[in-house]
């Protein structure tokens, strides 16, 4: 038999074992791109600052600035919200900019340009991280000619206003958005290229592991097919039956490189979605597609490649007895798959629910290798024979979601 790619196989009639891309949800904090992650973190500090200032100037009954400062928090958690949902960063970037230089604009010209003047220093900054040169150019152009529009009409509207008609203070104020300006260009031309090339690197090692997978799956397969053509030969049944267990064992692994192939996420991969297709997969490559029934119950954990490999060998050794020995007298198989996760902790539960468990433990090559496999995982192995034949593996969790 000559062994064909799993993925492509895999009956599409049945939703809960063909592989899907799991929902949005919200990834580590290492996982988010340092611009992306200073844009949530601004929206996030604009949005507590306004329901901050609004209970304190409630508090005091500062109503106008209590209207001011929910009307920005409600700005910012829509523009934050939109951050959320959107690839491009852009638009949420720009908005972020000019939502803090409003609020900026509108209580210098309230508070007649007292202390708040201090924070339009660092509004630049917003720009330079987050944002493309030109479009930094462009902003700055017109946040410093709106800048300069306010202080000049608030000049002649405070003409008693120290700072404003202070010469060493403006220079001084001047001086200050100089650095600032200056930073941040030291910033994007030199951090920002260093970031660029990091990822391009990494997108270089990326595509380079991607590659490697596909010549390790492409090999394995072909070894399986060269054991499928073997099969074809005149053998007597005991090399018959060896040479299929070892074919399963190969084509276990081969599968493993080859959703890592299309996967996101080299150095991890989702258990259920694997350990569903290579059941599907021994099941169909038996002729008892229809006769196996897999219920599970796994915990949303990935597992280092490793990890994933040995537990794909245990799997494969004990779906293959349970096919052997485990079928009721209609020639179905059923298969319950535990799998939880606890401090760091897995616990992995199988049981086949066979009415046949003589004979079926500490027996043949396929016993040795699950506990040579379970050694492996620094693992505990624990047989039962009450419903069927159970297994329990408890072994550490090199790394859990």
């Amino acid at each position: 038999m000559i062994f064909l790619d799993p993925l492509s196989t895999i009956s599409v009639h049945n939703p809960a074992i063909t592989p899907q891309r799991s929902p949005v949800q919200w990834k580590a904090i290492r996982e988010i791109h340092y611009r992306r992650l200073f844009v949530y973190g601004a929206f996030l500090t604009i949005i507590s600052a306004a329901l901050i200032a609004s209970v304190s100037d409630y508090l005091i009954g500062n109503t106008v600035d209590v209207a001011i400062d929910l009307i920005y928090g409600l700005l910012a958690s829509v523009a934050f919200v939109q951050s959320l949902h959107t690839r491009n960063l852009t638009l949420p970037a720009i908005e972020l900019f000019w939502i803090a230089a409003a609020i900026e604009f509108v209580f210098l010209y309230i508070h007649q340009v007292d202390f708040d003047l201090i924070f339009a220093v660092f509004i630049p900054l917003i720009a330079f991280i987050t944002l493309p040169m030109r479009l930094i150019v462009v902003n700055l152009i017109l946040f410093y000619g709106v800048l300069a529009g306010v202080l000049l009409r608030a000049a002649s509207l405070y003409p008693d206003n120290l700072f404003l008609h202070n010469d060493k203070y403006m220079i001084g104020y001047a001086l200050a958005h100089f650095f600032m300006i200056s930073f941040g260009f030291f910033y994007h031309f030199a951090i920002e290229e260093s970031v660029k090339r990091l990822e391009q690197s990494n997108r270089e090692k990326s595509m380079l592991l991607h590659e490697i997978h596909h010549r390790v799956k492409n090999n394995l397969n072909f070894i399986a097919a060269l054991l499928g053509l073997q099969l074809r030969n005149d053998l007597d049944p005991h090399a018959r039956i060896v040479l299929e267990q070892n074919r399963h064992r190969i084509e276990s692994i081969a599968l493993l490189h080859n959703i890592l192939y299309r996967s996101d996420s080299l150095g991890t991969l989702d258990t259920r979605t694997y350990l569903q297709l290579l059941i599907r997969s021994l099941s169909e490559s038996s002729g008892r597609q229809a006769d196996v029934d897999l219920s599970d119950t796994i915990d949303p954990i990935t597992l280092p490649i490793d990890t994933m490999m040995h537990l794909g060998i245990l799997v494969n050794e004990l779906v293959t007895n349970s096919m052997k020995y485990a079928a009721d007298p209609e020639g179905h198989v059923y298969i319950h798959l535990r799998l939880h996760a606890v401090l760091g902790v897995c616990r992995f539960h199988y049981c086949d629910h066979g009415r046949t468990t003589m004979n079926r433990l500490e027996h043949g090559f396929g016993y040795r290798l699950i506990g040579m496999t379970v050694r492996q995982l620094r693992g505990t192995l624990t047989p039962v024979t009450e419903d069927g034949l159970c297994y329990t593996i408890t072994f550490p969790c090199p790394e859990e979601t």
